[in-house]
């Protein structure tokens, strides 16, 4: 069966599109932040969200709080361990797909 046209296309830009506007959200609250994005092209993610674009795992430690706003499976595969670990030691992590379970992470919808 053939795809519509730019459907393809609109389901790869769709974890950007959700980047950009929490990017674009938390900038307007004066928010420093990162993205790293293990799957979407370093230079459209920076496009598109005006944010710097880290070019590998960032550091253990580093972060208040953590968003994970896109359900790449390379996030699901790391676990949530991995992912709080990137945090200080109180830091919050808000999953916005969910990918994890409720209880282990602060918030989701």
């Amino acid at each position: 069966a053939e795809l519509e046209p730019g459907l393809e296309q609109r389901r790869r830009h769709r974890p950007l599109a959700a980047e950009q506007h929490l990017a674009a959200h938390l900038a307007e609250l004066n928010a420093g932040v990162e993205v790293w994005d293990p799957v979407a092209p370093r230079s459209e993610v920076e496009r598109l969200t005006g944010c710097p674009v880290l070019n590998a795992q960032p550091a253990p430690g580093r972060y208040d709080a953590i968003v994970v706003a896109v359900g790449h499976r390379a996030f699901l595969e790391a676990g949530i361990e991995t992912i709080r670990a990137l945090g200080k030691p109180h830091a919050v992590v808000y999953d916005v797909k969910s990918l994890f379970p409720g209880d282990r992470t602060d918030g989701r919808l």
